[in-house]
Formats: structure tokens, sequence, C-alpha cells
């Protein structure tokens, strides 16, 4: 037969399991909200980008992010619309100006 204090340190064991999986589904539902916020946001940057690829602010803007990524990352925009040569403002492989 237990103890009481054996039966207080299995309950508590069990309450701490508990408290474990709520901290664990806490941190999981933050990371996928965190994730699904870089997505979107993204995703409206490169909708922004496409709509005014003629325009300056939008080689400044491109130009600023590729600094920031790494040659891996930058390997990810290959479409035509990241690398044409437009107007008075062109950009070469990647979008860096020279």
């Amino acid at each position: 037969m237990l103890t009481t204090l054996e039966k207080l340190n299995m309950q508590k064991g069990q309450i701490q399991a508990r408290i474990d999986k709520l901290k664990f589904r806490e941190k999981e539902a933050n990371r996928k909200a965190e994730t699904r916020r870089k997505i979107v946001a993204g995703a409206a940057f490169l909708k922004f980008i496409s709509e005014t690829k003629n325009e300056p602010i939008a080689h400044q803007v491109w130009s600023a992010c590729l600094q920031r990524m790494n040659e891996k990352d930058k390997s990810l925009f290959t479409n035509e619309i990241f690398k044409r040569n437009l107007d008075n403002n062109p950009i070469k492989e990647y979008g860096n100006s020279s």
C-alpha cells in the first residue's frame, strides 16, 4: 500500500506531465503562428514587388532584402521578376544593382 507521501509524489508527477504537455502545445502553437506570419508577410511582399516592379521603390526594397540573404536563400528567387533589367534602375543577377 502506498503512503500519503508516495501518493502525493505520484500526483505531482502526473500534474507535472500535464503542465509539460500544455507548455509544449503552447510553444508549438506559437511556432506555427510565427511561421504563418512569415508566410503571409512574404506573400504580401512578393505581390508588392511584382505589382511595382517598374518603380524605384521596388528596386530599393528588393535590393535591401537581398543584402540580408545568404546565397542559398537568394537562389530561391530565380523568377524573371527578380532578375530583369528595368528602365533606369537595372537589377542584375539576384537584384544587386551596380
